[in-house]
């Protein structure tokens, strides 16, 4: 191979084939037959159903009754078992829901995958109301708090990588910069604090679980449901909320500043 050329020095194709078709369903909401799958990857479709064999007999795809495939959970269980994560969840577990107890409120922890972020754990409220979050639900890390810390503590590169594989929707390009233009200040804040952010009537509260240098592994999160007779209000959860960050930092090595209470929005502090 010709020195100072692109292309990569080795390469599998049938590993290159089945992380395409495992990319491709990953990006799909609907589930697709393997005609789909091989115009949309332009290969043949007997090339394609050789990959498609082994991801299902793997584990990775399933198949429905109409031919349609789509991912299985198991992507999603080998993340979870990757070490960091797992000691990391199976930590925060009971500390999370015993703060959902003492706070009447929901708590929920995601990490970054590329431009996205996943929930990984989520502690319900034993309040009749609540707010759940679906544990392996993703959505675009800019578009919520716990996207917006989880960017905000990531190295410069790391940020703006993620940030160049964002999508921005034509008619959300204002709100959009919006949310790049928070980041700044959440960094210098410590925490985001946005009011009806995703959903009416919550308040969403954010802070960094960080390891040794500081780069947030993953994002506590309250969204907080005001209800009538509230027995703790919002900066005293956040209060809460913030020391246990603060505990599963201190498992990964990490510590932060404590943020000045009561919480207010990150950019009204100056911060960008």
């Amino acid at each position: 191979m010709t020195e100072g050329t692109d292309a990569p020095r080795y390469v599998a194709p049938a590993v290159e084939k089945g992380l395409d078709v495992l990319e491709l369903l990953a990006g799909s909401v609907a589930a697709m037959t393997q005609r789909q799958i091989a115009e949309r990857l332009g290969r043949s479709v007997p090339e394609v159903y050789r990959v498609l064999a082994s991801l299902e007999r793997r584990g990775y795809i399933g198949r429905g009754p109409d031919e349609t495939y789509r991912l299985t959970m198991k992507l999603h269980q080998l993340a979870m078992a990757y070490p960091p994560i797992a000691r990391l969840t199976d930590a925060a577990a009971p500390v999370l829901k015993q703060l959902a107890i003492d706070t009447m409120q929901s708590f929920h922890m995601s990490v970054l995958d590329g431009p996205e972020i996943q929930a990984i754990l989520h502690a319900d409220s034993p309040a009749p109301i609540g707010f759940r979050v679906r544990v392996g639900g993703r959505s675009t890390a800019l578009r919520n708090a716990s996207g917006r810390v989880l960017l905000a503590f990531q190295s410069e590169a790391t940020r703006d990588w993620i940030l160049s594989r964002v999508t921005t929707p034509p008619s959300e390009g204002e709100a959009w910069r919006e949310f790049v233009a928070r980041i700044p200040a959440i960094q210098a804040a410590g925490y985001e604090y946005a009011v009806e952010d995703t959903l009416k009537g919550i308040a969403d509260v954010s802070f960094p679980v960080v390891d040794a240098d500081g780069v947030a592994l993953a994002v506590l999160t309250m969204p907080f449901l005001t209800i009538v007779g509230q027995p703790v209000p919002l900066q005293q959860a956040a209060e809460m909320a913030f020391e246990v960050s603060q505990k599963m930092s201190a498992a990964l090595g990490g510590k932060r500043p404590a943020p000045k209470f009561p919480l207010v929005d990150p950019r009204s502090l100056g911060g960008s």
